[in-house]
């Protein structure tokens, strides 16, 4: 039955409101005459509805009273008073009473008065247990999800969201404003669809990049609805999916695409190239013999064919680039193939080899060649990106995907694979930068005959490729770089 508790200091007042509450069959509490004692009873009792006084001689009058019994325990209060001015009005407004009566009072009156705040306080009963029941299970999901107000303000922010974006509960008081947690690139489209969804009641979605506390970024895909009540839009719900694997994998599937139409391409014209190339080379070939050997005429000649040989081997490179070099795989010794490459690139006195092998490596399944050609290619970027000196570690451990998280290799089929790390501690490489390196022709080093052709890593890319692995770069300005290659491990022992 419904406990309805009845405070007020006149007793002719809490006699009329017991025989009229009692005749429409709920259970009156014995009333009380102070906020004090109010306060005492809610916490024995706990009824479902108080009417309240809201002047009363002691510590506590009605109004206060009301605010600690609704803030502690969250019961509802219709208030009753024999004033109506403006400032007790505003006063009791700010406690949200289900109801306000004004004595003198008939029966019908406070019939009127008390059902209609049962059925209020039922309904906002069963909104509370929606909205618990909405938060729990945003609880359990794996994407962040936050509440917005009419001001697009963040009022509420589930687990996931906190851990992601390393905000604390305390952040949200006061509600934390939206453009706050999304990069100013990508605000413009975002605010545009979460006011669309407050406004019109549309259902969207974007990406963006998501900002956390410290200032770094998550790529997600933001999808809004609209939160209704009664028929109303009270605010705005978004659910952000974490797609930075997604969009890494769309990249790197990007630029396979446009290595493959940038050597086909260049494999063309350079097969052209080298057609003219050994014409050229004939020819001067032949206008060399025909000079005397101590003219000067001679000796051009010979530096003009050097030249020549040079650029042939530069072709050679562009068709092994395009179409060629079809990997002659046997089962190789990864860490003879490391030391071979080391070796064969220029050290500086002041650079140090380090390295960390795990113990049982297993054999690869590579074109030894090949493959020695490609770390040199990276320790001879890592060597020149010590212009101060300093230690070049080389850690190499066996690699199972499938078992370990996929956010390091996402585009690897599951298996055994050996991975190579090998970390500078150079000036790293800018952003902006990263998403060209592997492009043909681009360098960050200077242009000139032997440095800066910019195809060492392109030709590095492509090995990988072949061999069914994988290359990534990891690098912050100031930090360093770490390249790491992902090599198939081999069934059989090395030959």
């Amino acid at each position: 039955m419904v406990k309805v508790m009845i405070v007020d200091d006149e007793s002719l007042v809490t006699l009329q409101l017991s025989k009229y509450i009692s005749k429409l069959g709920y259970d009156v509490i014995p009333p009380v005459m102070s906020g004090e004692e109010s306060i005492d009873l809610a916490r024995q009792v706990r009824p479902d509805l108080i009417f309240m006084d809201v002047l009363m001689p002691g510590k506590y009058d009605g109004i206060a009273a009301a605010e600690i019994i609704k803030r502690e325990m969250d019961i509802p209060v219709v208030f009753v008073s024999g004033y109506s001015d403006d400032d007790l009005l505003q006063r009791a407004k700010q406690v949200e009473p289900l109801g306000y009566i004004l004595k003198p009072f008939m029966e019908a009156e406070v019939k009127a008065v008390l059902e209609l705040a049962l059925y209020r306080s039922e309904m906002e009963r069963r909104l509370k247990e929606r909205e618990k029941s909405v938060g729990e299970r945003s609880e359990l999901l794996p994407n962040i999800v936050c509440e917005l107000n009419a001001d697009l303000r963040v009022t509420y922010l589930n687990q996931t969201g906190f851990e992601t974006l390393g905000y604390s509960p305390a952040d949200l008081d006061p509600p934390l404003e939206i453009s706050n947690l999304i990069h100013p690139d990508d605000q413009p489209l975002a605010l545009k669809n979460m006011t669309d969804s407050y406004i019109n009641g549309m259902t969207n979605e974007n990406e963006c990049l998501l900002l956390r506390k410290g200032g770094s970024p998550v790529a997600a895909l933001v999808q809004c609805a609209p939160i209704k009540r009664d028929g109303e839009t009270v605010g705005v719900r978004c659910s952000f999916t974490d797609i930075t694997e997604m969009r890494r994998f769309r990249e790197q599937l990007t630029l396979d695409n446009q290595l493959e139409a940038i050597s086909t391409l260049v494999g063309g014209i350079a097969h052209d190239f080298n057609n003219l190339l050994a014409i050229i080379i004939g020819y001067m070939e032949l206008a060399r013999i025909d000079s005397p050997p101590q003219a000067i005429i001679h000796r051009h000649l010979g530096q003009a064919m050097d030249a020549c040989w040079s650029a042939k081997h530069l072709t050679q490179r562009l068709l092994f680039l395009s179409h060629g070099g079809v990997p002659n795989i046997i089962s190789s010794d990864i860490i003879e193939l490391i030391k071979e490459a080391v070796a064969l690139v220029p050290g500086g006195p002041k650079v140090r080899w380090e390295y960390c092998f795990d113990d049982h490596l297993w054999p690869v399944d590579v074109d030894p060649q090949q493959v020695r050609q490609a770390l040199c290619n990276i320790v001879g970027n890592a060597q020149q990106a010590m212009v101060n000196g300093g230690v070049i570690n080389i850690i190499v451990e066996n690699y199972l995907v499938g078992v370990r998280p996929r956010n390091e290799s996402p585009f690897l089929p599951e298996g055994k694979y050996v991975r190579i790390c090998i970390a500078d501690q150079g000036e790293g490489i800018p952003e902006e930068l990263l998403p060209r390196i592997f492009d043909p022709y681009f360098s960050t080093k200077p242009r000139g005959a032997r440095k800066g052709m910019g195809l060492g890593l392109t030709i590095t890319h492509a090995i990988i490729k072949r061999h069914r692995g994988h290359i990534r770069v990891e690098s912050v300005p100031g930090n360093g770089t770490r390249v790491y290659i992902y090599l198939p491990a081999a069934h059989m022992p090395p030959s």
